[in-house]
């Protein structure tokens, strides 16, 4: 038969049975440039695949074969050298099936462990609000004016519902515990930028991780490290602790372990559904001191100046700046109190970088190494340390904007 009818009869491809000829597993005959295959080959193949499934390498098979052509295992010394190979392979296998069942045992054993961790830290259905200790940090983003709470719903020393007005006219107003401070300009521009998005975000933690190569993942995890060994975490203790944009929470997941109950942690974002989404994962998992979520512009949060111990910016400048020629750093240092410090991280390019013709021209400072560098060093703190991460080439479907390209990733931290 030929060679097409011969791969078809042993559910193969024609590519595999190409490569068994070349490495010589098979030799069929060659007629009128046309391989013929017949009961020597279907033999060989049959030896081949059996071999397959017995685990062994194709260079083992042709060790094998071979012998067994040359020698026809006519004498007792050839098949106790055959015997010998499939003995050892034996060995091999059982030592990995000891392997397999010790590693069945401790995954078996991690499984119990992770569902007894799910049973501890079960919802107890508790809801969280914008606790009432923390209306004397609010202010009027327009003109730094205290804020009237009118038709407030409270629970367990909680606003649930309610607004938030100033004798300005400004007016803000909480959500399901949520503080919405959002006009119309803000709404129309959170619009525009869901209309212009051409990926959805992922939708868990999980599939980010399945959509974005180990690499990026990583150089996340340590950036973000650094990021937590800037900050005094032996004296967290009544302190608040202001994140610009959290989004998807990758920082907040990481550092809850250090939070302490009487922390104050304020989450911040533009987009009220990111907020929801991180609001149902701490309520149903993590309520250890008093959270507050603002839904609102980066660059007008209803804040008194002089009230966050720490303000965390993890990569929110980099699309901040995309849509604004102001480094948020700047806007948000009034924001600190004296002693506090502000600790960023952000990506940069270096000079040339084909990626920065698709930056706005006045944002492209807070993105090209030397100007960016410049930015960070003329901000108002003092003692600013930097700590180079290293370079990434960014590989994630949800980094569409950075897809390919190569960043380089810089921490940095500065006191009031």
């Amino acid at each position: 038969m030929r060679i097409g009818e011969f791969a078809k009869k042993y559910n193969l491809t024609i590519d595999t049975i190409r490569h068994y000829m070349d490495i010589e597993l098979l030799l069929p005959e060659k007629s009128g440039g046309h391989y013929f295959f017949g009961e020597k080959e279907e033999k060989d193949l049959k030896e081949i695949l059996q071999l397959k499934e017995l685990k062994f390498t194709l260079s083992e098979i042709q060790r094998i074969i071979g012998y067994s052509r040359l020698s026809q295992l006519r004498y007792k010394e050839d098949k106790i050298y055959i015997r010998g190979i499939l003995l050892d392979k034996k060995n091999i296998l059982d030592e990995e099936k000891r392997g397999i069942q010790k590693a069945l045992e401790i995954l078996k054993n991690r499984i119990n462990e992770i569902d007894n961790i799910d049973e501890i830290v079960e919802s107890s259905g508790i809801k969280t609000g914008i606790h009432i200790s923390f209306i004397q940090y609010l202010s009027c983003p327009i003109c730094d004016m205290p804020l009237e709470l009118e038709d407030g719903k409270v629970t367990s020393n909680m606003i649930m519902e309610g607004y938030f007005r100033c004798k300005c006219g400004y007016s803000g107003n909480v959500e399901d515990g949520i503080y919405v401070s959002l006009d119309d300009e803000d709404r129309k521009k959170i619009h525009k930028e869901n209309l212009d998005s051409t990926v959805k975000p992922a939708a868990t933690l999980g599939e980010y991780v399945e959509g974005t190569d180990a690499s990026l993942i990583n150089h996340i995890y340590k950036s973000i490290d650094s990021i937590i060994n800037f900050m005094d975490i032996d004296a967290l203790d009544n302190k608040i602790i202001l994140e610009l944009g959290t989004g998807s929470g990758f920082f907040m997941r990481q550092f809850l372990s250090y939070i302490k109950p009487n922390n104050i942690y304020i989450v911040t974002d533009h987009d009220i559904d990111r907020i929801r989404f991180i609001k149902a994962y701490l309520e149903e998992h993590f309520l250890d001191c008093k959270f507050v979520f603002i839904c609102s512009d980066l660059s007008k949060l209803p804040i008194k100046n002089e009230s966050a111990d720490y303000i965390v910016n993890y990569l929110t400048s980099l699309n901040y700046s995309l849509k604004n020629d102001q480094f948020l750093d700047n806007i948000l240092i009034p924001k600190i109190r004296k002693g506090g410090k502000l600790i960023g991280c952000s990506y940069y390019v270096k000079s040339g970088s084909k990626i920065l013709r698709s930056v706005p021209p006045t944002s492209r400072k807070f993105f090209e190494e030397r100007a960016y560098k410049t930015e960070i060093k003329n901000l108002a703190l003092n003692n600013i340390e930097v700590k180079e991460i290293g370079d990434i080439i960014v590989e994630s479907k949800y980094e569409v904007m950075m897809e390919g390209h190569e960043f380089y990733t810089l921490v940095y931290c500065g006191e009031k």
